[in-house]
């Protein structure tokens, strides 16, 4: 099932691996897998992890276990835990607490896994405190002394040794004795813009005390999150689940819960499609007026609309998907889809009446000659979706959800098209003969 693996214990010199997602410490190791294609394991990626939470949790010593089914591409680039609960407040201890009854409250919550708060224990830490006024009355500021801080301890590569076609960065530092002491970070020398000296301890005030490792802020505002992941249940029914039982934990003055992770950006993205969702019903309603030279016709056509988002829960439902981002994006194409069968029986319905058809006869014929058409165009489609409903091939798992509702929104909208339209049109044609004569 593994093609490759790759592993990392401890910390580099540089800490380049922390600048781009990877924590480095000499308490923590990090194994990435690279897993066989699908169509060669029986497993699935999921499924896979769940086994290897079950068998790496049985060693002793082991205090944290994180295993993220992301691409290291997602995790690089700010790709988080599907849940993330933000505890949002300036007081640290204060918020700390909150997190963690929000992390007792996580590990009782069938379907979440590996709860974790991101604010770890505090470190024993050098804290540099800059004289910015001394520093700058002798030509130094907080960046230059924080370089020259980065060249001593992390060291600098200011050239490279050439063997034939090889390169090898020199790095240079520090020895070991020099950096590891209070008493030496304070004899440390920075240059100032004249080239003169100056010793660290005569602009800063340098002292060991505990500190947090990182402190996390959202809009300018400290907050502290405790995420986890999923497995098993959806992600609506795990937020449902955990804001009920969220709610009733009481609040202190100036602290506040938020839920961000991917149910956040879930939500974003069913709001701009709510609206995007509107304007095509809009759209395609504007588009059918001028074609029909009407209003009251696209409206009766605009009936079979509803019931293909009541298809698309049934389709759902049937393939066992859930409503999410994509499945929402098949309902949006189902307005401009399911009309067309709906248009063809209207206008072949106009056409009649104009050549002095009854309104029973128009409805009856109009039925008749156009139900063929209407179930060819659908039954296309549909078995041209089914393939993307059920494939089970790399990457299946996402567009699958598009498939099932635009098959079930179609099948359906045919179906109640072939009913609700005729009725609505008589309805609406005896309601308008009716006003007239009044």
């Amino acid at each position: 099932e593994i093609k490759n693996i790759f592993y990392q214990i401890g910390q580099s010199s540089s800490g380049f691996e922390s600048a781009f997602g990877s924590k480095e410490s000499d308490n923590i190791g990090e194994i990435s897998f690279l897993l066989v294609k699908k169509a060669q394991r029986e497993r699935s990626v999921n499924e896979i992890a769940d086994d290897l939470r079950k068998k790496i949790s049985k060693y002793p010593g082991i205090t944290k276990l994180t295993i993220n089914t992301a691409g290291g591409g997602e995790q690089m680039f700010g790709g988080g835990k599907p849940i993330s609960v933000e505890i949002i407040g300036n007081d640290l201890k204060l918020t700390k607490q909150i997190a963690e009854k929000v992390h007792a409250i996580m590990k009782i919550t069938e379907g979440i896994v590996e709860p974790q708060i991101s604010l770890q224990e505090e470190k024993l830490e050098l804290i540099i405190d800059i004289d910015r006024e001394k520093a700058s009355a002798l030509g130094l500021n907080v960046g230059m002394v924080a370089n020259t801080l980065r060249n001593y301890i992390s060291g600098a590569t200011p050239t490279d040794f050439r063997a034939r076609k090889d390169a090898y960065n020199l790095r240079l530092r520090l020895n070991e004795s020099d950096r590891s002491s209070l008493e030496a970070v304070e004899n440390f020398e920075v240059q100032n813009i004249k080239g003169d000296r100056i010793p660290l301890k005569s602009i800063a005030a340098i002292k060991r005390a505990f500190s947090p490792i990182q402190i996390d802020r959202k809009d300018q505002e400290r907050i502290v999150k405790v995420e986890c992941g999923i497995s098993g249940k959806s992600l609506g029914e795990v937020v449902s689940t955990l804001q009920g039982e969220i709610e009733k934990i009481p609040l202190p003055p100036g602290v506040a819960i938020e839920f961000g992770g991917s149910y956040e950006q879930q939500q974003e993205a069913f709001s701009d499609l709510i609206l995007l969702l509107l304007l095509s019903i809009v759209l395609v309603y504007i588009v059918m007026s001028a074609q029909f030279e009407s209003f009251r016709d696209p409206f009766i056509i605009m009936f079979s609309v509803p019931f293909a988002f009541s298809g698309v829960l049934i389709g759902l439902a049937v393939f066992g998907e859930t409503l999410n981002v994509i499945s929402f994006i098949g309902l949006v194409m189902l307005v401009g889809i399911v009309v067309n069968n709906a248009i063809v029986l209207v206008d072949y319905i106009n056409i009649l009446r104009e050549r002095e058809y009854t309104l029973v006869e128009a409805i009856l014929a109009g039925g008749r000659s156009r139900l063929r058409p209407v179930l060819m165009t659908a039954l296309t489609t549909m078995f041209g979706l089914l393939p993307l409903a059920l494939s089970t091939g790399e990457g299946a798992e996402t567009w699958r959800p598009l498939g099932a509702s635009v098959f079930g929104g179609l099948t359906f909208a045919t179906l109640i098209t072939l009913v609700i339209v005729p009725v609505m049109y008589s309805i609406f044609e005896k309601t308008i003969k009716t006003k007239a004569r009044k």
